[in-house]
């Protein structure tokens, strides 16, 4: 090839391969597109408004409101108020082509990556999200079965909104793992009926993307960051509201424990005949 060993060392940063690589049958296409002009590396035009639904297919469901994209598409080119991020990766291989030589470019694998998950990051956010001010602005998490912990040097306590849940068909169990405990809420959802009567009148579900989860049974496992005393007797009730279910949790007593043992007249294995 009339390399020296300079240009074959910026070979091999570039390319990650060998000299003698040679392009295997099944990807011969790869030279033409490779050896494209610059020109051909240009930023496709401005997207149409979201209303023209003719270029993107449209979602197939959206997840309580929160803008989860469940369509076909891959999920790392739109965002969650439907911007496609695609333009972004464009945009940085037209810079990269345009900033010169590609000898003089070295780049990590992933640096596009990267860049391209921080952009989702930073551009996703609930479409609900703009109808809020204040500290609903700072919510995270579900609307039912939603949970916060408490804790003090005897115990858990835990809250979990459960709105338009079945009070009746609530349930509680724990168990321990060998590091933690674990909560269980389970219960039914009783919110999104297709209908709901009022007095008279009937109401129809009409809500394109309603944020409530719809009607069923769910369940919901809290982990606690220790263990529970085997002997632990769980308190759970609801507050006055009756929508805000409290558990009370107690832990395992700090320092040694001490425990009474019964003692018994005779061994066990002997036996009085009348």
């Amino acid at each position: 090839m009339g390399l020296d060993d300079e240009e074959q060392k910026k070979w091999v940063e570039l390319t990650g391969r060998d000299l003698n690589f040679c392009i295997p049958p099944e990807a011969k296409e790869f030279s033409s597109w490779r050896n494209l002009p610059n020109t051909d590396f240009e930023l496709e035009r401005p997207l149409p408004p979201l209303k023209n639904h003719n270029s993107h297919p449209p979602a197939k469901k959206l997840l309580n409101g929160s803008g989860l994209n469940l369509s076909t598409q891959p999920s790392n080119h739109v965002n969650g108020n439907g911007m496609d991020l695609s333009s972004v990766g464009n945009k940085k291989r037209k810079d990269l082509f345009s900033n010169g030589n590609d000898e003089d470019c070295c780049l990590p694998n992933n640096v596009n990556g990267d860049r391209h998950q921080d952009a989702e990051f930073h551009a996703f956010e609930p479409p609900w999200l703009s109808e809020f001010t204040g500290v609903m602005r700072n919510v995270y998490g579900p609307v039912t079965a939603a949970k916060t912990i408490y804790e003090d040097e005897e115990g858990y306590l835990i809250l979990v909104t459960l709105p338009f849940a079945d009070p009746e068909k609530v349930k509680v169990h724990w168990w321990n793992h060998l590091t933690h405990g674990v909560v269980k809420i389970s219960s039914v959802s009783t919110a999104c009926m297709p209908f709901i009567q009022r007095s008279d009148r009937t109401f129809k579900l009409s809500d394109p993307a309603p944020e409530h989860c719809p009607p069923g049974e769910f369940r919901r496992e809290i982990p606690l960051p220790t263990r529970i005393p085997d002997d632990a007797k769980l308190e759970a009730y609801f507050d006055k509201s009756g929508t805000v279910l409290e558990i009370k949790v107690p832990k395992h007593r700090a320092g040694p424990e001490e425990h009474e043992v019964p003692v018994c007249l005779r061994p066990p294995n002997e036996f009085v005949l009348s």
